[in-house]
């Protein structure tokens, strides 16, 4: 449980960019022999660019579990495709994606919301805001993810990119709702405010 948490931790610190403690996080984590809790730390460390440490875990993971459908068919294509997507290789990073969307129910939100980031990286508003619009329409499946939240950033991002001001102005509203009472100091959110401030 203590591993869980730490990970749970690692992975909400990567997804707001706080990668400075995203290392220490993940060794705690790693302390365990629980499969799905060294590839979420494997994850963590590939979006703060530890790529070849998530490379390590998810080999040898591979390795040891050869059978294990979870970890194989969502858990490594997640891993890789998030270092595709961190070296600025999105359609790598969707081509290893597509395989799991028989078995994404198990991790919609971490595979709808790369997906999503990656289509906006190509210019595909569309299906990006698709990916993040079935984030926001399943919250019951995860409700205390924090993925909830930056869906509605990354909806209004892709909305500015389609030209969907009314669109784009209603989903930065949202996500700055809820994250009313958020650290002002975060990253992804001061960022977020500097993008809605040129909206007006």
């Amino acid at each position: 449980m203590a591993a869980q948490i730490a990970v749970a931790g690692a992975a909400r610190d990567a997804l707001f960019g706080a990668c400075e403690q995203v290392k220490d996080e993940t060794a705690k984590a790693l302390g365990t022999t629980r499969q799905t809790t060294r590839a979420q730390a494997a994850n963590a460390l590939a979006a703060c660019g530890e790529f070849k440490e998530a490379e390590r875990i998810g080999d040898e993971l591979t390795k040891r579990l050869p059978n294990d459908t979870v970890l194989n068919r969502i858990l490594i294509p997640l891993i890789q495709a998030r270092i595709h997507f961190q070296q600025s290789d999105s359609a790598q990073a969707l081509k290893l994606l597509e395989p799991t969307r028989p078995y994404e129910g198990y991790a919609l939100f971490q595979i709808a919301y790369l997906r999503g980031q990656s289509f906006l990286s190509q210019q595909k508003t569309a299906e990006a805001g698709s990916e993040f619009q079935r984030i926001i329409d399943h919250r019951g499946s995860q409700p205390t993810s924090p993925i909830y939240a930056l869906a509605h950033l990354g909806l209004a991002r892709a909305a500015v990119s389609s030209g969907d001001m009314v669109k784009a102005r209603k989903a930065y509203e949202d996500f700055f709702g809820l994250w009313k009472d958020a650290d002002p100091q975060i990253t992804i959110l001061q960022a977020a405010r500097g993008e809605y401030e040129k909206l007006k």
